[in-house]
């Protein structure tokens, strides 16, 4: 596969399953509110995904190495990857109660970081305990996001 566009996926994968995750957790902790977490979520399926695919396009052209093209091409994917993955947390929500859908969202998000760390170090030939480092670091943003969460409503409420 194109370096560009796998360059595109993983960042994608990675950036929108732990901001996705981050603000569930946040959002759920400190207003318990699907609501809240539903327009957070729809927030950053467009803004945030935007911003990061411009961001790595201007990254890759900042280099000097890469065309305009690859470039593009890394920040569409990018862009299509956080996008769909973003859809699907909120879909989750949609059919689910919010208990039941922050549940499916965790299992979602490390099936998607597990998969993919999996992959990237197979394509990398690095040992497969990167995997666990990835999956790791994903578990530490969970806990400071609820935690967060957790404190703005202690303070705040």
């Amino acid at each position: 596969m194109n370096k560009n566009i796998l360059q595109g996926i993983f960042f994608g994968v990675y950036s929108a399953v732990i901001t996705d995750i981050g603000l569930i957790f946040g959002i759920y902790k400190g207003s318990h509110s699907k609501k809240s977490i539903l327009a957070g979520l729809a927030t950053v399926s467009l803004c945030d995904t935007l911003a990061d695919a411009y961001s790595l396009y201007i990254s890759i052209k900042s280099e000097n190495k890469d065309s305009s093209k690859n470039a593009s091409v890394a920040g569409i994917s990018a862009a299509l990857c956080k996008f769909s993955i973003t859809i699907i947390f909120i879909m989750l929500f949609f059919i689910f109660d919010i208990d039941n859908a922050i549940y499916f969202s965790v299992v979602y998000g490390s099936i998607l970081i597990v998969v993919s760390s999996t992959y990237l170090s197979y394509i990398r030939k690095e040992n497969y305990t990167n995997t666990i480092k990835y999956f790791a670091f994903y578990v530490i943003i969970c806990i400071l996001s609820y935690y967060i969460g957790f404190l703005v409503k202690m303070y705040i409420n």
